[in-house]
């Protein structure tokens, strides 16, 4: 397991006490020290997730593996992508909730970070895990669907990289990602702009 990579059943059994939480973080994530409060939340949320992946039937050893929590992309813009998974074909995001915003933001928000990892030429597989509700919605075709734990499983490929791609990214690449993102950040405040704005009228 490479640096700052997680499996999920190993996860599972660290959030039975926080005090093996802190030992698992501490050794399996990177940035566990500078933001231990909010990467505690992440990883609880991400066990919840884990939970139900892990009661599938064909959710072996290998689907469990190569998870990274909590990974800031600073070039030239910020986002936080909350987990990632990297494939030889694929590149997989999920995001985590504590409870269901407005759908309009995860949607924007996803939207966002597939400008940005679109820069390594693989599939995206972008969702969004709610913990309130225990549900799945994936972002397809800039659209919010709900899918289920056996769907996501199937996405889930056999095989994965022993590296974060996004860190790795040349200098390039990253000015290509940081170009696409600003992009979709304009186009998204354009749309905004467009919306029709609600009236008022008062009667003395």
């Amino acid at each position: 397991m490479g640096d700052g990579m997680i499996q999920l059943r190993s996860l599972v059994h660290a959030t039975q006490s926080e005090a093996l939480l802190d030992v698992f973080l501490t050794v399996n994530d990177p940035a566990y020290l500078t933001n231990q409060a909010k990467t505690c939340v992440e990883a609880k949320a991400l066990a919840g997730l884990a939970r139900q992946l892990l009661r599938l039937p064909d959710f072996g050893i290998a689907k469990q593996g190569g998870y990274i929590l909590n990974f800031p992309f600073t070039y030239d813009v910020r986002e936080e992508f909350d987990v990632l998974r990297f494939s030889r074909d694929t590149v997989l995001n999920i995001e985590l909730k504590s409870q269901f915003p407005r759908k309009s933001s995860i949607i924007a928000q996803l939207r966002r970070h597939k400008a940005i990892l679109d820069v390594l030429g693989k599939q995206t597989i972008l969702c969004s895990f709610i913990r309130q509700e225990n549900k799945l919605y994936l972002l397809q075709n800039d659209s919010l669907i709900p899918i289920t734990f056996r769907q996501l499983g199937n996405l889930i490929t056999d095989d994965y990289l022993l590296e974060n791609e996004l860190a790795m990214l040349s200098t390039p690449a990253k000015q290509r990602a940081a170009k696409q993102h600003a992009r979709k950040v304009a186009a998204q405040k354009q749309q905004l702009a467009r919306r029709p704005r609600l009236k008022f009228s008062f009667k003395e």
